[in-house]
């Protein structure tokens, strides 16, 4: 029997040929890429050659193009649309692959060629090789090729025990996602909601049997939207309660012990490797480089504006609920946005409204909530040009420009 997970796809922009995967093409396949992929690895090591840059730094980058090419497909379809054969193939699959990637990792004769590479080479490499090759010694290093033994050996089973939590953790919320529904049926409970949520609404119901009602599930698609629109914020507490309760309601699905074992087994590894915690050893090879700076950059944005930013969530809480003191107003971040986008009556059925009160909640979030302040800036060009400017420089990687975000609000204003 062919097997398309193995094959070319001949398909626009090499994509998953979807329609002709089936959970059983999975195990086997990830067989064939793992003893292809081993294949490979004793190439390397066993090499009579010097090690250089060619035989070691590249074919080790070159080698399991199969399994990374399998495994995506995998994750995309446990994570969209999955069922009992894809959560059978994920159990058995993804512990295996932690094994072997322990394995790969520490192997001491692979380890030892990119350390004679890293010693004798690096001079004559270009910027990118050194890049790479440094990448590749420091990927070994973190996954414990330096260790002693018995250390190296911890580390392999905590890597396959995580394997099989996460794996099992994720799993459990895919299904409790799917599982719970608010479905509604009245003009009522339907109140704020424009026509594309609603249709949404509509097949998520006729797809569990609810012909003719809507429902709302817990995953990001249905529920963000829900929670942007609805002006009934009963019908949101319900929803935003099954949501923040995932894995935590002493059902089949809840994940408490798995998140408890997860934890206990992250700080073991964390402290065989020589970091003080788990979030120390993540953070070892990013930008942020330890928690602290985390921390800081988080706390940066409100820093001397703890006033300010207790006043505008006084305002949505009162805007929301009537009660400014309330300590559950029940606010998601979107639906902050249509709150503030109200004072310019945006139109929840037009394309470009979240957009809009996306601008509007971040000149609140600059500035303040007085929309007089908001007209005097976009109307004031020298200081407008000069605040975004500096704005651009200050949140780089913004989605949305800080020029179109002004023009957003500016079309608008009433």
């Amino acid at each position: 029997m062919s097997n398309p997970l193995l094959e070319t796809w001949n398909t626009p922009h090499g994509v998953p040929p979807f329609d002709r995967i089936a959970p059983e093409h999975f195990l086997p396949a990830f067989e064939t890429a793992l003893a292809r992929y081993t294949e490979e690895l004793d190439a390397i090591g066993n090499n009579a050659e010097p090690p250089t840059f060619e035989n070691t730094v590249e074919a080790f980058e070159a080698a399991g193009r199969d399994l990374a090419r399998i495994l995506p497909v995998l994750s995309s379809i446990g994570s969209a649309n999955t069922n009992d054969g894809i959560r059978e193939a994920q159990s058995t699959i993804m512990p295996r692959l932690a094994a072997f990637n322990a394995g790969v990792y520490t192997r001491a004769d692979i380890f030892e060629r990119l350390e004679r590479v890293r010693a004798s080479e690096t001079s004559a490499l270009t910027a990118e090789q050194q890049m790479l090759l440094e990448n590749q010694y420091r990927n070994f290093v973190r996954a414990g090729a330096a260790l002693d033994a018995d250390a190296k050996a911890r580390v392999a089973e905590i890597d396959e025990q995580l394997a099989a939590l996460s794996t099992g953790f994720g799993q459990s919320l895919v299904r409790e996602s799917s599982d719970y529904a608010l479905v509604l049926e009245s003009e009522d409970e339907l109140a704020g909601l424009p026509d594309s949520v609603r249709a949404g609404a509509a097949a998520t119901a006729a797809a569990r049997g609810e012909q003719g009602k809507y429902a709302f599930t817990t995953s990001r698609s249905s529920f963000t939207p829900f929670m942007q629109y609805s002006t009934r914020r009963d019908l949101r507490e319900k929803l935003w309660r099954a949501y923040t309760s995932q894995g935590n309601r002493d059902n089949a699905f809840d994940n408490k012990a798995r998140v408890t074992e997860i934890v206990s087994l992250r700080a073991e590894r964390a402290k065989l490797m020589g970091f003080d915690s788990h979030a120390d050893f993540v953070l070892d090879d990013r930008m942020a480089a330890r928690p602290g700076n985390v921390i800081d950059l988080l706390d940066l944005p409100f820093t001397g504006r703890e006033e300010d930013v207790a006043d505008q969530f006084a305002a949505w809480r009162l805007a929301e609920s009537g009660d400014e003191a309330s300590t559950e107003a029940l606010l998601s971040s979107a639906y902050e946005y249509t709150i503030l986008a109200s004072a310019y009556e945006a139109d929840p059925n037009d394309e470009h409204a979240s957009d809009a009160a996306r601008a509007v909640n971040y000149l609140c979030y600059l500035y303040g909530s007085d929309p007089e302040q908001w007209d005097q800036l976009v109307d004031d060009e020298p200081l407008t040009r000069e605040r975004a400017d500096q704005c651009e420089d200050e949140w780089d990687g913004l989605r949305v420009g800080w020029r179109q975000l002004l023009a957003d609000a500016d079309a608008l204003r009433p």
